[in-house]
């Protein structure tokens, strides 16, 4: 079992390592028919965003045509991209505000938009992103030095017992 003392060492120690080699992006999206009844309703809630309006919009989301409401997420770029339909490389610059609040309209229908934070290429990432890789790398050397001391166990077993043969 790894504790959080075991990743945050290792980040610690390793940060020009982890630094991103891509941007990452936390956001909160709403995309949802120009008719939609509830507009102002969704609208109001997805502005405020307290736990009562997290259960109104969580509700309300089978009107939505996409979402993302879970904003501690962190999304690359290219994920961005596929899921929130109106931004693109060229007018991603102008949504790069953190914390304000966008509302967008096309023939597709009605988007609102809350960028809540975002990381630069060469930023060190937080330690919810970098875990996975740290607990995996951790893993992985304890395994190579399990069967390091293993193999030594056994040919230590053999050389006392005799049954050792060089060929």
């Amino acid at each position: 079992m790894l504790k959080n003392t075991h990743t945050r060492a290792s980040t610690e120690t390793n940060k020009d390592v982890f630094k991103l080699n891509a941007p990452l992006f936390q956001v909160r999206f709403i995309h949802l028919p120009e008719d939609n009844v509830d507009q102002n309703l969704i609208e109001r809630s997805f502005q405020r965003y307290d736990s009562l309006d997290r259960k109104v919009l969580d509700s309300l989301s089978f009107q939505y045509s996409h979402y993302i409401l879970n904003d501690s997420l962190w999304l690359t770029r290219n994920d961005l991209f596929s899921q929130v339909q109106f931004l693109t490389n060229e007018n991603l610059d102008q949504y790069l505000k953190k914390l304000q609040f966008f509302k967008e309209k096309d023939a597709m229908g009605v988007y609102l938009f809350r960028l809540n934070d975002y990381l630069k290429k060469g930023d060190i990432p937080p330690n919810e992103v970098v875990f996975p890789t740290i607990k995996n790398v951790i893993l992985n050397q304890r395994r190579v030095e399990f069967t390091k001391n293993f193999e030594y166990e056994l040919l230590q077993d053999a050389i006392k017992s005799k049954t050792y043969e060089i060929y």
